[in-house]
């Protein structure tokens, strides 16, 4: 069995994000893979969470993020520090967070669950 890349999958995941294209996230997705944000709560399978995504990017079709850093903590479980800004198609105000996500991965290299939590 070929080891996963943890790193480069995460760093590809985070690329197609900014690129605001779900079609292009979906692959990296588990089917059964959780999300969990304190933005958004608690998103369950890879369906919920790409409506969830495409919502999102419909909203703040600019955004933008940054990882600060990225590090490798378990076989399979990323960390990145992050920061991303955005403006809202609905209210035109400028949006910025920063955080700190936790991607851990399944066998086959695709995302499983998704842990953010703000800074």
């Amino acid at each position: 069995m070929n080891a996963i890349d943890a790193l480069a999958i995460v760093r590809q995941y985070h690329e197609v994000l900014n690129a605001f294209d779900v079609n292009l996230v979906k692959p990296l997705i588990a089917p059964d893979a959780t999300y969990l944000s304190p933005a958004i709560g608690v998103l369950a399978g890879r369906e919920a969470i790409l409506q969830s995504m495409s919502t999102y990017f419909a909203e703040y079709p600019d955004q933008h993020s940054f990882d600060d850093s990225i590090e490798l903590v378990a076989p399979q479980v990323v960390r990145s520090a992050w920061r991303l800004a955005a403006t809202s198609r609905s209210s035109g105000k400028a949006f910025r967070r920063a955080g700190v996500e936790h991607v851990t991965l399944n066998d086959q290299g695709q995302i499983l669950r998704v842990e953010v939590s703000d800074t």
